[in-house]
């Protein structure tokens, strides 16, 4: 049980340094240019959208075995 919550605790850190670097990369960019400033968050987005679909949907799969 003390192996799951330390796992969970390193998932959940880790991903919070992840959003943090990615929002610093778009403020970074936002003092560069503008068009930096349009495609960072592009691309941000498509890096970060099969993580989230695959997050819902194995909350999903998880609500429904029950």
């Amino acid at each position: 049980m003390k192996a799951k919550s330390l796992t969970q605790c390193m998932i959940t850190i880790s991903d919070g340094i992840h959003d943090i670097v990615d929002g610093l990369a778009i403020g970074t960019t936002f003092s560069l240019s503008w068009r930096s400033a349009l495609a960072t968050p592009l691309a941000v987005l498509c890096h970060e959208l099969p993580h989230k679909l695959e997050s819902i949907q194995s909350d999903l799969t998880l609500l429904s075995s029950f």
